[in-house]
């Protein structure tokens, strides 16, 4: 595996840091901001290293050496005019491998990087982009995809206000096959402005790759103050995908928004009351927060899949006027009984992903390595506490939706909870050990 790290901008929000350095190079956490990376880079083997600089672009050679010192080979490229940051990758065509990472010199991040790749490679896209919710969708470039997870089309942050959808960023790292290159013009032009919308829109193939891992842009003094205290408490590095990841799931109607039936739209949508709040404390507490559902109404023909997504914006919206965010949402569209007008007929089976079997659950598992013994399960049904059950994590139930009251399992006793931050508040005492 071969990096590439642009390095080219001024950084001009880090100002008075800036002044005399590139962004790159300002400290954090007691190194330059590009050293971090390159010790990530180290980690995971891959030591063939080009930085692309342009602004004050002598002092990256003069402070970082030939690499060494951080177990990698550097080659520098300044370049003479700007070129974007995807005619800056192309400018170096000649020192390219078949697939290579691409970073930006002032993000943050500690991703399992060959995880990372080996998607990558198994898609047999063009380019995999890793994505991830934030706590301000309204106003981020926003990235959507299908079932297979394949990019359909991307979300300028200068979109009108009620142009919503799911809360995905492009979080600006990127791994790359060669054949990226011929999409990209002799003209400069960026990566997630101009070359990846003209990739999709021409039918080529981008995958998402969705993560929980730390991937942040350090371009404000705040964002830097509150990086560096991520990095000291060791939060950034647990974050990988190497270590097991804490959970709690959660069912969609009747626990985070209102019981509404199989054929809800946007406009009717209500929050539990607390629900935006709720999620921003677990997360607080170092959980993940992943929306595990069953939507009968795909397979009955009531709703499609850009009606989910609709539903879905719309809540990623509404929890993010909260600071809050899901990490991820898992949906069954089945539904195993014939005998509705307009249904889907490939959609009408027995799965294994339907509720109460635990299928969602496990493929979240899977996804982002997580210890299902110190994970929860939060629902208003029988089937979501059988599913938990098989699953192996701790249901909880609460009154709101059908408050256990469905009669379809036999769970037993579950902890009973009046809503779902009356439940939240419980699994944060447990985590606090209280």
């Amino acid at each position: 595996m071969q990096a590439i790290i642009l390095a080219g901008g001024k950084g001009t929000r880090l100002a008075p840091l800036t002044l005399d350095r590139p962004k790159p190079l300002v400290e954090i956490a007691g190194k330059p901001m590009i050293a971090h990376q390159l010790e990530l880079l180290a980690r995971y083997d891959i030591r063939d290293i080009h930085i692309l600089t342009g602004h004050l672009g002598h002092m990256f050679p003069e402070l970082l050496g030939d690499g060494s010192r951080y177990g990698v080979r550097i080659g520098y490229h300044l370049e003479d005019r700007p070129l974007g940051t995807a005619g800056a990758v192309k400018s170096i065509v000649a020192d390219l491998a078949d697939t290579f990472l691409v970073l930006y010199g002032d993000v943050v991040l500690d991703m399992q990087l060959d995880h990372f790749a080996e998607v990558h490679r198994a898609s047999g896209a063009l380019g995999t982009l890793a994505v991830h919710p934030n706590d301000h969708p309204f106003d981020s470039d926003l990235v959507s995809f299908d079932e297979r997870d394949r990019v359909t089309a991307f979300h300028s942050k200068t979109r009108p206000a009620d142009d919503k959808h799911e809360n995905f960023v492009n979080a600006a790292a990127y791994c790359l096959s060669r054949g990226v290159l011929d999409h990209i013009s002799d003209e400069p032009e960026d990566f997630g402005l101009v070359t990846f919308p003209r990739i999709v829109s021409a039918g080529g193939h981008l995958q998402a790759y969705r993560t929980a891992e730390f991937i942040k842009d350090v371009g404000t003094l705040q964002r830097l103050k509150e990086t560096e205290a991520k990095i000291d408490s060791g939060e950034v590095r647990s974050r990988n995908r190497e270590n097991a990841q804490f959970v709690v799931f959660l069912d969609r109607d009747g626990v985070l928004i209102e019981e509404a039936g199989d054929a809800l739209a946007p406009e009717n949508i209500a929050l539990v009351p607390g629900a935006g709040e709720a999620v921003k404390q677990l997360q607080e507490a170092g959980f993940l927060v992943i929306l595990a559902t069953n939507q009968p109404g795909i397979a009955k023909g009531f709703i499609d899949w850009d009606d989910v997504h609709a539903v879905h914006a719309e809540i990623d919206d509404r929890l993010a006027r909260s600071g809050a965010f899901l990490t991820d949402k898992y949906v069954c569209p089945h539904h195993p009984q014939a005998g509705f007008e307009g249904e889907r007929a490939e959609l009408k089976i027995a799965c294994d992903c339907r509720k109460p079997h635990p299928g969602l659950l496990l493929r979240a598992r899977d996804h982002y390595n997580i210890d299902m013994g110190r994970s929860f399960m939060i629902g208003d049904r029988t089937v979501d506490t059988a599913a938990a059950l098989a699953a192996g994590c701790t249901p909880l139930m609460v009154r709101t939706g059908f408050g256990g009251r469905d009669g379809i399992c036999d769970v037993g006793d579950v902890p009973l909870f009046e809503d779902l931050p009356a439940a939240v508040r419980h699994i944060c005492a447990k985590a606090r050990g209280s």
